[in-house]
């Protein structure tokens, strides 16, 4: 599959980098408005061509696919011309700003027979795979609620030659925390009770005017999720954690846990949640955006996901301009219609635990 890379910033050139490992996938162009960005492509991959305007390299090289690791203020542009050209397209998250929008281009890829494939990652990670298993193993009985905890010190710095500080700009990024780190907290939340967003409350804490610390909490069927993030901790840190009606599990950095009959087991996971490109897990997500191509429902269940993302980002936003009302989800019609993607559909483990726990503690 040929396929052109849209943006060159950090993302886009870890995402450069782990093509090489997947097969069947060869980059033909790269896109980016600053020049400094366009050279650095072009010297760490010798013969591929970068673009300043998409209109040309869409023209000139014709791929099959576009990869758009921009940021989220240009995602909208970028997917509809691309679709026009008659590309399949990967786009990182969140999809787009608006839902309505995202609405719009999901007919648009319809009618082009194309693919819209939202690069919801952190479904490929360690993490979600050993839930994934607990939760199919029975182990927690009936799912009843969940707490997601991400720490960071600051925002992810972009590259210095164009806005470095980016991701703290609406009119760029979208939003703050709650649409950078948030997406993956609605999606595995939605994923793992394998049920839409029904309802959610949010607050804010802007640090002057700066998005930085949010507590979201969301309903997903008969599940409750508390969300707190932050970019302002002392030190980094991803913590997630499912109780249901037999046991707990959690992850906790790089180590599962699964609390059950007063006992602990302990699972180490090559978890790599301390690189923020989470390129190790790109080659298993790739794979489905190629399968996607050839399976309308995974297409389409996946497109659903990120259309219900976004809706839910957008009632959060709302949620917190009402100083955290709660406020109950009417999501679009191409979620209505269908169920949530299940867990019996994730990919295999790639390293979630199946054979016994590395250690076992006994709690008495």
């Amino acid at each position: 599959m040929r396929v052109a890379l849209l943006g060159f910033g950090r993302l886009g050139e870890a995402r450069a980098g782990a093509y090489a490992e997947v097969e069947d996938a060869e980059l033909v162009a790269i896109l980016d408005p600053t020049l400094a960005r366009r050279r650095r492509g072009e010297s760490l991959l010798p013969g591929i061509p970068a673009y300043a305007r998409l209109e040309d390299l869409l023209r000139e090289t014709e791929p099959e696919a576009v990869d758009i690791c921009s940021p989220p203020v240009y995602h909208e542009g970028q997917i509809r011309l691309s679709l026009a050209h008659g590309c399949h397209v990967l786009c990182e998250k969140p999809l787009v700003t608006r839902a309505g929008a995202l609405t719009e281009l999901a007919e648009q890829a319809r009618s082009a027979g194309r693919v819209l494939y939202p690069a919801h990652n952190y479904r490929f990670s360690p993490a979600m795979h050993f839930f994934a298993d607990t939760l199919r193993a029975g182990s927690l009985g009936t799912l009843r609620q969940g707490h997601f905890q991400i720490v960071r010190t600051s925002h992810a710095l972009g590259v210095s030659e164009w806005h470095p500080d980016w991701r703290r700009d609406p009119a760029i990024a979208g939003g703050g925390i709650l649409c950078d780190h948030g997406t993956h907290c609605v999606y595995m939340a939605s994923r793992l009770s394998e049920e839409w967003p029904r309802a959610v409350s949010c607050t804010i804490d802007r640090n002057g005017g700066s998005e930085e610390t949010v507590r979201l909490e969301l309903e997903t069927g008969s599940v409750r999720w508390t969300v707190e993030l932050t970019w302002t901790g002392d030190a980094r840190r991803n913590y997630y954690e499912l109780s249901g009606s037999l046991g707990s599990a959690v992850v906790d950095d790089d180590r599962g846990y699964l609390h059950q009959n007063g006992s602990t087991t302990t699972w180490a996971l090559p978890s790599a949640l301390s690189d923020s490109t989470h390129r190790a897990w790109f080659p298993a997500m790739f794979a489905e955006f190629r399968h996607a191509i050839s399976d309308p429902k995974c297409a389409e269940d996946v497109l659903a996901e990120g259309v219900a993302t976004v809706s839910t980002l957008e009632h959060g936003y709302a949620s917190a301009r009402g100083v955290g009302e709660r406020l109950e989800i009417d999501l679009p019609a191409i979620c209505r219609g269908r169920a949530a993607p299940s867990l019996t559909h994730e990919p295999s483990s790639n390293g979630a635990p199946h054979e016994p726990a590395l250690e076992v503690t006994d709690v008495q």
